[in-house]
């Protein structure tokens, strides 16, 4: 089958979209066209192709200063600019740009279309705050809103990552039929994440690069929703005591990369702007304790972060913020904090680091969760039949 992807990115920007669309897409027997926006840090060429995935990047109007027209401008670009040829399938991936491309080039063509909500807005907005962003806010919703519903609409199927998004959706839209809507979980390769398939070099880094140390690790990306504002408050008030036991590495880029960049040129902390995916499971295996200070946002209430599936596989100790997903999949295999707590986080981050010596058998304890359903092999069987489904 040929399938046309409408999404916001790919390789070589390394972050939880890329990781999905690998490991769900490559090699599965399909051929796969992805329209995506030029970095805008990054240079690339217009077309790069990744065995069956083939990668067209098309340049923004990133210009023009209103967001709403702006995202119309640059849809009906991304949906201009596909090649004309003969497609089988088109998933559309939100955010709403690259959901309406999908949504015309489908309608147009007469296409089946597959609907992936990776998220949606649905965050509260404060009155007393600010009145004006109340009303702004006010009406994105009303725009978001409609348009979702004119998507499950019209879509052959939705996909969700979780039971708990399903559920959103069918009490936001009272006649979507539930059986259109499937759960593709958050994917983990369980072959490539394997402690066991560690290199004797590279454990020979470990323990001669990282003697004595904890390392604590944060991958993400940097932004306040991944909470990389509470990781620099913790590097700007750590103690020193702390500071001599750990090395701190972070792996990510973003918008608080900047503001991060004015506390990181210390001897404690290791900086990695982008590491390739396939050298990941070597950094999952130096962390001693990772870190994932995920706000409470609408993302974090129905999805899950790749990140977290990673660890468990290679046995971190895993220190998070308590939103309703990381809670679910961890349970007491990890030590949670309240989100958005910056004290509580800072706190427990000090007596992690205190009391590791007692702690670290959750190292052990986090290897027990089963993570098969998200496994590479089983969300692919399951996507196979949603394919074949579409054109019946």
């Amino acid at each position: 089958m040929k399938i046309l992807h409408f999404t916001h990115g790919f390789y070589p920007e390394y972050g939880g979209t890329s990781i999905r669309i690998d490991s769900l897409f490559r090699n599965d027997g399909n051929e796969h066209h992805l329209y995506i926006p030029e970095p805008i840090s990054i240079k690339t060429d217009e077309f790069e192709k990744f065995d069956n995935i083939n990668v067209f990047r098309i340049k923004f109007n990133n210009k023009i200063k209103f967001g709403f027209i702006k995202k119309i401008i640059n849809s009906n670009k991304l949906y201009k600019s596909v090649k004309k040829e003969k497609f089988d399938i088109i998933m559309a991936h939100n955010p709403r740009l690259y959901a309406s491309a999908g949504f015309k080039y489908a309608k147009k063509n007469k296409i089946p279309l597959i609907y992936e909500i990776h998220r949606f807005l649905l965050e509260k907005v404060n009155f007393k705050k600010n009145i004006f962003k109340w009303i702004k806010d006010k009406i994105e919703y009303f725009i978001e809103y409609r348009f979702t519903e004119k998507m499950v609409k019209y879509s052959k199927y939705i996909i969700v990552q979780t039971e708990d998004l399903k559920i959103k959706l069918l009490q936001l839209f009272k006649n979507l039929n539930k059986d259109k809507i499937k759960i593709i979980e958050a994917v983990v390769d369980l072959d490539m994440f394997e402690p066991e398939k560690i290199s004797e070099n590279q454990k020979k880094i470990k323990n001669e690069k990282y003697i004595n140390k904890l390392v604590v690790s944060y991958i993400g990306y940097l932004n306040d929703s991944n909470g990389a504002d509470m990781l620099i408050e913790l590097i700007k008030n750590i103690k020193e005591e702390i500071k001599e036991r750990i090395k701190l590495i972070i792996i990510g880029r973003g918008p608080l990369e900047e503001l991060l960049s004015e506390y990181i040129n210390q001897d404690f902390i290791e900086f990695y702007k982008n590491v390739e995916y396939a050298k990941m499971p070597f950094y999952f295996f130096l962390t001693d304790i990772l870190l994932i200070p995920w706000k409470n946002f609408t993302r974090s209430e129905y999805n899950v972060p790749s990140k977290l599936l990673q660890s468990i596989k290679m046995g971190n100790l895993i220190f998070a913020s308590d939103v309703m997903q990381i809670k679910k999949i961890l349970d007491d295999h990890g030590i949670l904090f309240k989100a958005d707590d910056v004290n509580e986080f800072m706190e427990k981050f000090e007596y992690i680091i205190s009391n590791y010596d007692k702690l670290k058998y959750l190292r052990k304890e986090v290897k027990k969760i089963d993570l098969t359903k998200y496994s590479t092999n089983v969300l692919r069987e399951k996507l196979k039949l949603i394919y074949y489904s579409c054109l019946e």
